[in-house]
């Protein structure tokens, strides 16, 4: 287990914990007793204890995280050079194919069906 989910882990503590200690405290004023109203104030206290290891982890996580975002964006740097890489082919394969309907109608055989915008400027 790593700081990230040490943190995601305690996180949850102070949350969880301060709704049940609430309910506990409510409820001690509810049934007029005063030992359930020391309990729910003992676990308010345990809950703000646990809170420090949740707090204090949280460093450890953003450096984590950090580094990992740091990784997300050069990533996303070489993501983009082959999306880039990959257009300028598309176009070239695409000149390519229009310069092959026009050389084809050019010799008579007819351009291409499915493009014949690509017949209409004959090379030359």
């Amino acid at each position: 287990m790593n700081t990230p989910h040490l943190h995601l882990l305690l996180n949850h503590v102070p949350t969880v914990g301060t709704v049940i200690a609430f309910g506990l405290f409510l409820l001690s004023f509810v049934r007029k007793d005063d030992g359930l109203k020391r309990v729910s104030l003992e676990v308010f206290y345990i809950i703000a204890l646990l809170t420090l290891p949740a707090y204090l982890s949280g460093v450890g996580t953003q450096m984590a995280l950090d580094q990992i975002v740091g990784q997300l964006a050069t990533d996303r740097e070489e993501r983009r050079r082959h999306r880039v890489l990959g257009q300028h082919l598309e176009h070239r394969l695409g000149d390519t194919r229009c310069r092959a309907v026009v050389e084809r109608e050019a010799d008579g055989a007819g351009g291409h069906p499915r493009h014949p915008g690509c017949s209409t400027n004959p090379p030359g």
